[in-house]
């Protein structure tokens, strides 16, 4: 039973298995071998064979015992060593390493080589020499654990992080996207591979490892790094940024809040005459000073100022669109409804963007059947991906 219960627990637990575990298990078959040294060889006999013969062989299995638990012990003892030191450097992992370079670098034993989450002992050291830019000796440690546990990437991940740095950027790309293509899933991994693609000026690569990602993890994140990295490149937003940059406000609505960075930024740089579902920056102070309350989810505050911005330039339809799109982001949709159609009626809002969100906001009213009309109106502006709206609200 105790076997039974070690095993199935490690196996559900791995691989946080505790030096616990492996103590008990020891102690476990000290206590099933006991007995039998103290039974009589007649009790323990079996047919044509005996288990003890004499004195000698009973001292000599117990010899042989202690022999064989005094490795299990060190080992243990190795392991739990190491688990201390863990304890804190695991706690890091997910942040800039805090612990002082002589407190990591010769405080774990020389086995395990693995932490308990499976990366390699040296590559956890090697940030911390990372981080107080000891290049050479860092590069040292991943190259030494280069073969433990390759199909994590971890080493490579590390890698990356010292040749950017370096700004040794074709490096940088190299070690980027074998992480990532080989772990697809790894948000971190994901971010490098960005990271890499945007100092080459690769906007093809951009694109392609977005559209890996979001295969594994579609949602705000994702858009929010692809669309970082596509700035990055191009100085600005074009008009197929800020398109996506829509979507994504309407297809992951409790998603938003890794879409600020990038609604930030691109409102920072528009090119050409194109603008967003955020607040767009012109010359009016008023429209200026509602995008930085949008910014920062002031939306009834920034309405207000974008209605003042309408005033002073009437014939700009963008700001009665920010106006709607406060208002729709605030989640007051009834009060964003006739400011769409204010922007809609200008002949020269050609992009659909107003007919779309006038239609989401019904659709959040629960007006499905109102929303075929601007569904309709948006597609005959091309406003991109409207077809599957179409066909899930006009019926």
């Amino acid at each position: 039973m105790v076997l039974a219960c070690y095993f199935i627990d490690a196996f559900f637990n791995f691989p946080t298995e505790r030096t616990i575990m492996q103590t008990m298990l020891a102690f476990s078959f000290t206590l099933v071998m006991a007995p039998a040294f103290l039974m009589n060889d007649e009790l323990i006999a079996i047919p044509k064979f005996k288990l003890f013969t004499n004195t000698v062989s009973k001292y000599s299995f117990v010899l042989l015992t202690i022999a064989t638990l005094l490795p299990s012990i060190y080992i243990n003892n190795q392991v739990y060593e190491s688990l201390k030191v863990q304890k804190y450097v695991m706690g890091e992992i997910d942040a800039d390493p805090k612990m002082a370079l002589d407190e990591v670098k010769d405080a774990f034993p020389m086995f395990p080589n693995l932490s308990t989450s499976t990366l390699p002992i040296k590559a956890l050291v090697a940030r911390y020499y990372f981080r107080d830019k000891m290049y050479d000796e860092s590069m040292r440690l991943l190259v030494e654990s280069e073969n433990v546990n390759p199909a994590l990437h971890y080493n490579d991940f590390i890698k990356t992080a010292i040749f950017a740095a370096k700004q040794n950027y074709d490096s940088t790309a190299f070690y980027a996207y074998r992480a990532f293509y080989n772990w697809p899933r790894a948000t971190s991994y994901y971010k490098n591979a960005l990271l890499a693609a945007a100092k080459k000026k690769d906007t093809v690569e951009i694109t392609k490892a977005y559209n890996l990602y979001k295969k594994y993890r579609d949602g705000g994140e994702a858009v929010n790094q692809y669309l970082m990295a596509m700035y990055e490149v191009k100085g600005g937003a074009d008009k197929y940024m800020l398109n996506i940059l829509d979507s994504a406000f309407v297809h992951f609505p409790k998603d938003t809040t890794a879409l600020y960075n990038a609604r930030n930024l691109l409102s920072r740089g528009i090119l050409g005459s194109q603008n967003s579902g955020q607040a767009v920056v012109t010359g009016n102070q008023f429209a200026y000073d509602g995008a930085k309350l949008f910014a920062k989810g002031k939306y009834t505050q920034a309405a207000n100022l974008y209605i003042k911005a309408s005033g002073v330039e009437p014939n700009n339809y963008t700001h009665y669109e920010n106006v709607a799109i406060c208002y729709y982001t605030n989640k007051n949709f009834e009060k964003s409804i006739p400011y769409f159609d204010k922007a809609a009626s200008f002949s020269n809002n050609t992009k659909g963007k107003s007919e779309f969100f006038k239609a989401m906001s019904l659709v959040a009213m629960g007006k499905n059947a109102e929303a075929c009309g601007p569904l309709q109106a948006a597609k005959k502006k091309n406003y991109p991906d409207i077809d599957k709206f179409i066909a899930l609200y006009c019926k």
